[in-house]
This record gives C-alpha cells, structure tokens and sequence, in this order.
C-alpha cells in the first residue's frame, strides 16, 4: 500500500465478480490497482531492488562467466576450432 500512495495509483474497483474478491475486499478494501498502472521505469526498479534483496550477485556472476566459457568452449567444438 505504500507504494500506491507513494506513486499516487488510480483506484481500480475490485471485480465483484472475482470469487477471489470478497476475501480480498476483506483486506484490503474494495480497490484493487494494476501492475501496469506504475510507469515502466518505476517498475523495472522496484523488481530490480528487491531482486537485489536476495541475490547473491558474486556467486550470480560466478555462474554467468562458467557459462559463457562453456558456451565458448561448446562453440570451438562445433566449429572445430
């Protein structure tokens, strides 16, 4: 809910027809908003951040340069070279 207010999302009314929606309206309140109500930028930065949260990025790039030797390596063997 922070980041509706944050970035001053337009409601969306929650489908009442959703069987999902009761329970939800429950929680949170008869408004829904969308994903893509968030500028692209904004997003991309926001699953970036918490993507980062849980990312090892030295073991990550560990394994991004073991695959691009293998890949390199695969290739020779294909080209023969």
């Amino acid at each position: 809910m922070d980041q509706i207010r944050e970035h001053d999302l337009p409601p969306n009314p929650a489908k009442k027809t959703d069987p999902r929606s009761r329970k939800y309206a429950a929680k949170y309140g008869g408004d829904s908003w969308e994903l893509d109500a968030l500028d692209p930028a904004v997003l991309e930065d926001l699953l970036e951040s918490a993507i980062l949260k849980h990312l090892d990025v030295d073991a990550y790039m560990a394994v991004v340069r073991q695959e691009e030797e293998d890949r390199k390596r695969l290739e020779g063997i294909a080209t023969g070279a």
